[in-house]
């Protein structure tokens, strides 16, 4: 079961956090809770995995385009540190 938001509210900014950004939908909604509840957000998103390839996409690699403007994603990894693209084929 998800979980929009975790621990009591505060004074203090909210990070946004997600395993994966993919299409960056979820941190949309969550954002979008924390915007209707009146809580502001740190200038940053956290990820596990970013799902971009360096190279392909350096323009873009800390940005979210459904987020507004003032966030930029951070991410322990890419696709790029599994030696993936972005057009993997799951079977």
């Amino acid at each position: 079961m998800k979980n929009w938001l975790e621990g009591g509210a505060t004074e203090q900014p909210v990070m946004l956090v997600d395993d994966l950004s993919n299409s960056g939908d979820s941190l949309r909604k969550a954002y979008d809770i924390l915007e209707w509840h009146h809580m502001d957000t740190f200038e940053y998103a956290f990820t596990l995995v970013n799902k971009v390839n360096e190279g392909v996409h350096d323009d873009n690699m800390n940005k979210d385009f459904l987020l507004p403007e003032h966030i930029k994603i951070m991410s322990l990894f890419t696709l790029d540190d599994f030696n993936l693209t972005g057009n993997v084929e799951l079977h």
